[in-house]
């Protein structure tokens, strides 16, 4: 078992021993993990082994994931990638055009999909995408007090794109901000909420073996964006 990984679905004879999270900013989250379960034990991955972290819900699809058995154990080594679970669905379907009948049902059409929206019109179609394949589980939610100009339409051609792809477009195009929002205890239900304010890492990372973090590393992803490292300690630390 890991600290702030809840282990769901998993046989009584396996635990995490390892787990790296990668949580790209608007972007793909995945956690990449491995478990070590008795040599003579064949997992049985039927069970939909999940996660969950920080309240989302990671999903492993494979059913006979990558695995490893040396001379050095007694123990396998089974390699796992556990994706986020609203983003692993979100690849599922195409971006698709559609028209709200007047009962309120939502008909599909076409795959190449053109269209002139400002951003408050964009977050209404895409909620109609939504609804159409998935019912209520996934919603977009805009901040009321996010200002914008009504005017300020942007022409996007759509064509055959997966409803995430189109998802992690919206700051290219609109250039604002959004972040998914778990409105459930075991993420059954998720929304993505577009122009509210960014949320504070309360973490405290500490440097060091006992500390926990090992390294640290920066990447310079876009010009605009600034990262801050404060250090506190000793000089020999």
């Amino acid at each position: 078992m890991i600290p702030q990984i809840k282990e769901i679905n998993f046989p009584e004879y396996a635990t995490l021993s390892t787990a790296t999270a990668s949580l790209v900013d608007m972007g793909d989250k995945t956690i990449t993990a491995q478990v070590k379960i008795d040599g003579a034990i064949a997992p049985d991955f039927s069970y939909d082994w999940e996660i969950e972290f920080q309240g989302e819900r990671y999903i492993q699809p494979l059913r006979k994931p990558q695995g490893s058995k040396g001379n050095e154990s007694i123990s396998s080594i089974i390699d796992l990638t556990f994706y986020h679970k609203g983003i692993y669905d979100l690849k599922r379907y195409f971006f698709v055009s559609t028209v709200e009948l007047e009962a309120g049902t939502i008909m599909a059409d076409n795959y190449i999909v053109p269209l002139r929206l400002n951003i408050a019109e964009f977050v209404t179609y895409l909620n109609n995408v939504l609804k159409y394949y998935y019912g209520d589980t996934y919603k977009v939610f805009l901040n009321p007090d996010y200002e914008y100009d009504e005017t300020d339409r942007k022409d996007i051609d759509i064509n055959y794109t997966k409803i995430w792809d189109v998802i992690t477009k919206i700051h290219e195009w609109f250039g604002v901000r959004w972040a998914w929002d778990t409105q459930s205890d075991n993420g059954e239900y998720y929304s993505i909420k577009i122009g509210y304010p960014s949320t504070n890492v309360s973490h405290i990372f500490e440097y060091g073996f006992e500390g926990g973090l090992l390294k640290f590393e920066r990447q310079v992803q876009n010009a605009e964006i600034a990262n801050v490292v404060f250090g506190r300690g000793s000089s020999e630390n």
